[in-house]
Formats: structure tokens, C-alpha cells, sequence
């Protein structure tokens, strides 16, 4: 869990202080009973408080042994996930960071393939267990800033939808892509929350349609390609995969926004 550090904000992407309901804190599907506010301004929806200290953050059912990670990288699809972030950004043998890299599930794929990764990661749990599996990591940007425009891939994989201020978070993660580089990311789609019967609403702050994305996305990024994977294990994910995914441009049902962005070189 989180640290319970908590404050009242505004709009995260234009600062309006101007808002209106958009998911009271009884709703059916308001899993924290957070109210959820709408921009006036631009039409943002964030959530009213938020809660952003990750420090100690931890997953108590992912195991920390190596054979476990292995497991749960096959389960949930991070193979099938990183080949098509591969594929369509045609990156090969080169160097990916990872912007809230978890226990590093994507990382240690990318390091099986042959790649040079480097995780960013707050939770010392978490980098405890990147540690046993030979994958370096940091706790914040500000330890390598010396390797400006150095990544040729960046992931930024359910991550911006916990930031306090995911445009400012976003303008400096990009700055470590090289021109010409790639950053994917992946956020909860909020089209599709009619169809959730659990909103995150205190963990997940920033609450996103694809056009909200693309404009926190710094404006020398270009959208490039859409992702497909949907990386969980359940049955439900295999249906989204084999189904609802295929639907997405009919119907407001794809859970995750998942893009791939180019920087202008």
C-alpha cells in the first residue's frame, strides 16, 4: 500500500481550479470513494485528493524468488507485450529505461533479449528485488542526468495515471530519449469506466481518454502506433485480447489506452 499522504489539487493538465462531478464518492463502480472531479477548462477528469508517496510501496503477492518473476512474466504476456513494443518501433539491441519498473517484469525481458536497461524505481522494495536479479535501477531521474537524450526506448507502463503532475513528470522523462527514439506508455482508459465495476480512484489520480494522453504527451512526440497486448493473465484479459480489443474503434470498452510515441529527431 501506499503512504496515506493526501491534498485537495486542481487540474493537473491546465491548472483550473474550475470543476465539476464526475464520479461521486458513492457511485457503483468507486472502488475508494474518492470523488472524481471534471475540469471546466479542458475537460480533464483527476481525482479531488491524491496520495503520492510510493517509497514503500510493495505488491504482496508477487514473490520475490527469480523462478517466480519468470512465471509471472510468462502469465501475464510481458513477452508478447515487449516483441510487439519491439516490432513496431524497431528498436534492436538498445537501451530501454523503465519509469516505475516495478519488481522490472518488462526489464528482465528486455535484458533476455539482449538489451541495456536501467530501471526508475521509488519503492526500495521494489528495488531490493531488481538488485537480486542483476538489474540496475535508481530511486529518481536526478541520479542520471547526465544521460540526457542517451534511451533509445522509454516505458512508462501504469505509472502517470499515479503522478501528482503527469505533465510535468512527462516533459522530463522525455528529455532522456534520444531524437529519433520511442517512448511507450499505457494508462486506464476512462471510456471505459461504465463498463468497470472497480474504479481506482485513490491510487490512480489522473484519469485518461486517448486525446487527453496525447496532450500530455510533450509536444515533440509524435503518436506512432497503437499496442495491443493487454498483459494479464485471467480470463477475462484473454477475452479483452481475443475480442474487445478488436472492437476498441466501435466501442468504449478497451480498458487500457496502450501507445507508442516517436521524438522528433
Amino acid at each position: 500500500m501506499i503512504d496515506e499522504i493526501s491534498k485537495a489539487r486542481g487540474c493537473p493538465l491546465c491548472k483550473s481550479l474550475e470543476s465539476s462531478v464526475f464520479m461521486k464518492e458513492n457511485a457503483y463502480n468507486n472502488r475508494d470513494h474518492i470523488k472524481l472531479l471534471k475540469c471546466s477548462d479542458c475537460d480533464f477528469v483527476y481525482s479531488e485528493t491524491v496520495c503520492s508517496n510510493y517509497s514503500n510501496y510493495s505488491i504482496p503477492t508477487l514473490k520475490q524468488s527469480s523462478d517466480a518473476l519468470k512465471s509471472a512474466s510468462i502469465s501475464q504476456g510481458i513477452y508478447e507485450l515487449a516483441t510487439e513494443i519491439i516490432d513496431k518501433t524497431s528498436v534492436k539491441q538498445g537501451s530501454v529505461l523503465d519509469y516505475g519498473c516495478g519488481a522490472g517484469l518488462m526489464l528482465r525481458v528486455f535484458k533476455e533479449y539482449g538489451y541495456q536497461v536501467l530501471g526508475v524505481e521509488e519503492s526500495e522494495n521494489f528495488r531490493t528485488i531488481l538488485g537480486r536479479e542483476n538489474i540496475s535501477s535508481i530511486a529518481s531521474l536526478s541520479e542520471i542526468d547526465d544521460l540526457r537524450e542517451s534511451f533509445d526506448l522509454v516505458i512508462v507502463k501504469d505509472v502517470i495515471e499515479h503522478l501528482e503532475n503527469p505533465v510535468e513528470s512527462i516533459n522530463e522523462i522525455v528529455s532522456f530519449i534520444k531524437p529519433g527514439g520511442f517512448i511507450y506508455v499505457r494508462v486506464p482508459n476512462r471510456y471505459a469506466y461504465p463498463f468497470h465495476w472497480a474504479v481506482d480512484t485513490v491510487e490512480h489520480v489522473n484519469h485518461f481518454t486517448p486525446s487527453a494522453l496525447k496532450r500530455v504527451m510533450n509536444t515533440r512526440m509524435e503518436f506512432h502506433d497503437d499496442v495491443k497486448i493487454y498483459d494479464i493473465s485471467s480470463r477475462a484479459g484473454r477475452l479483452y485480447n481475443s475480442v474487445f480489443w478488436r472492437l476498441r474503434y466501435l466501442l468504449p470498452m478497451a480498458h487500457q489506452i496502450s501507445h507508442i510515441y516517436k521524438k522528433s529527431a
